[in-house]
Parts: C-alpha cells; sequence; structure tokens
C-alpha cells in the first residue's frame, strides 16, 4: 500500500478546495442540481484521502524476525527405589524369587587357639536368608561384610587368600574352568571345579563371581552341594564381599552318589569325569539355574558399603 505524507494530502486538499471554488462560481442556476453531485463526489473524495493517511500500513511478518516457538522441556523425576536390605550402612535388592526375607546380624570377633580354618574371623556383618529358593542344601545362603585389616591381623591363612583376591582383582587375568579361585572364609576341604567365572563390580567395588563345589574327596557334581560365589573388595580396599548362595540345575543330580555304580571305577576316572562335566556347568544358561544366575548377579551388583 502506497504511504502519503501529510503534507503532500494538505496540498490536495487545498487544490481540491480552490477547485469547488471555482465551480460554485462559475455555474448557473439552471445546473444547480449537477453542482451539488459534483460537489458531494468531491467531498468523498477527500474524506477517503484523509482515512488512508489515517490507517497504518499493514506490517507482513518475514522469516527474519519470526522467532521459532522453542519446545519446553519436561523433566519427570524418576525415584530411586530403596533397597531391600539397610543395615549399618550396607544395603542391596533382591528378588521375591530369591528369598523372602533376609536377617541381619553382627558377628563378634572369634580366634581359634588351634587355628582350625575358618575358625577365626574378625567381627563383621552377615546377612542370613530366610525362605531361600533351595532347601536342605549343604551350604546357607549367606552374605558376609569383613573388615580387611582386621582379618589379616588375626588369621595367616585367611591373609594369603585375600592377597590372592587383590591380586586377580587389580590385573583380571582371563579365567578358564576349573581355575582355582579364592573363597573367604577359608575352609577346610578343596575346589573341586570352577565354572562361570566372571569378573564383576559392585556399587562401590568389585569381585569375582563363579560356580563350585568344595570337598574333601571325589564326587560327583550336584544340586546340594554346588553354590554361587563371589568375593570382591570395596574401591578403598577396607571391607570383603564374601557370598555362598546355594544354587542348582535341573540337568544336575540332586544327590551325586546316585549316580555311581562304581566308585572303583568313578574314582579312576575321576578327572576325565570332572574336565567334562565342569565343562557342561560352565555352558548352561544362565536363566536356567535355581536361582536365576542373572538375579544373584544382579542383587550382588546392588550391595553397597557405606563403611
Amino acid at each position: 500500500m502506497c504511504h502519503l505524507s501529510p503534507r503532500f494530502v494538505r496540498f490536495i486538499v487545498i487544490i481540491l478546495l480552490l477547485l469547488l471554488a471555482s465551480l460554485a462560481c462559475s455555474i448557473q442556476k439552471d445546473d444547480q442540481g449537477q453542482a451539488d453531485i459534483d460537489i458531494q463526489l468531491t467531498t468523498i473524495a477527500i474524506q477517503q484521502t484523509q482515512t488512508a493517511v489515517v490507517v497504518p500500513p499493514i506490517q507482513i511478518p518475514t522469516t527474519e524476525n519470526v522467532q521459532p516457538t522453542q519446545p519446553v522441556a519436561v523433566t519427570e523425576s524418576i525415584p530411586t527405589p530403596s533397597p531391600d536390605i539397610d543395615f549399618e550402612g550396607i544395603s542391596f535388592s533382591f528378588d521375591d524369587s530369591i528369598t523372602s526375607s533376609v536377617s541381619t546380624e553382627i558377628v563378634p570377633q572369634q580366634v581359634d587357639e588351634y587355628q582350625f580354618p575358618g575358625g577365626t574371623y574378625p567381627t563383621h556383618y552377615a546377612f542370613n536368608f530366610n525362605g531361600y529358593a533351595l532347601q536342605d542344601t549343604f551350604h546357607q545362603p549367606i552374605i558376609r561384610i569383613y573388615p580387611i585389616a582386621m582379618f589379616e591381623t588375626l588369621d595367616s591363612y585367611t591373609s594369603d587368600d585375600i592377597n590372592q583376591l587383590r591380586t586377580l582383582l587389580q590385573t583380571q587375568p582371563p579365567i578358564a574352568v576349573n581355575d582355582n579361585l579364592p573363597l573367604i572364609p577359608h575352609w577346610n576341604a578343596g575346589q573341586m571345579f570352577s565354572a562361570k567365572a566372571e569378573y564383576m563390580d559392585f556399587q562401590n567395588g568389585s569381585g569375582v563371581r563363579y560356580l563350585t563345589m568344595h570337598g574333601q574327596a571325589a564326587y560327583p557334581i550336584d544340586n546340594t552341594n554346588m553354590f554361587y560365589a563371589f568375593q570382591g573388595i570395596t574401591n578403598d580396599g577396607a571391607y570383603l564381599v564374601s557370598a555362598i548362595l546355594p544354587i542348582a540345575n535341573p540337568a544336575l543330580p540332586l544327590h551325586g552318589e546316585d549316580t555311581i555304580d562304581n566308585w572303583t571305577t568313578f574314582y579312576d576316572l575321576y578327572e576325565s569325569y570332572m574336565g567334562q562335566a565342569s565343562q557342561q556347568v560352565n555352558e548352561y544358561e544362565a536363566i536356567s539355574f535355581v536361582p536365576s544366575l542373572d538375579m544373584l548377579d544382579a542383587m550382588i551388583a546392588s550391595i553397597y558399603v557405606n563403611k
């Protein structure tokens, strides 16, 4: 739309007024009707011209002055679930399929004057599983948290095991089936096999998880004696995390002796048997175990030691 300046508009108005006056002087009486019509048309033209000046031009926005609408970010607060167990600064969570409840205790220090393996230990924290997924197993399901410095001072056997674990976690070499792995507390029995070994982290530390059996004589792998072991150390090196949790697989017998017809032959072939049997355990799917290997791992990973 064309924009007229006020000075130019005034000039047009003056010219029209002069023209109107000239017309008024020159018209005759008999032409008065036509003159009146001309005056009215002139007046309308002046009004329209003035209106064009008063109405401002329409502003058409361009892409240069249009600001894009910014999306508003919506932040939802997702609450962190509370751990199932929180005792003396130690916490963790577990799936209901593992156990119905966990009881806690502070176990006082004990020193065995005869230095029987496992008979000496410092004051530590114990978490006992009640209503565990497996019943009537040789081992009772338990997680223990030990102060390392005090343990090493009290028991030389355990000190050696802790050093082995510390070195293992620092260097993290590949672990093969049946590699000898540390187990604390120290037991008066030897490792019979190891399988499914993996390095794992928990919330403020790291460790190694594996399946095993310990015994004093040759014996088949079975669901009564096999257990899940986790041995870990907190990042500050102050605490040892030890988990002993029975675990089973439907492909294994409940009692190993039920599968042996001739013990002499079994003893003669024991090394060959154990090599094959442990490799089979290593190849079982995690979900095929009871409790599920993945669920036990998730529980261990949730452990936090805030001491």
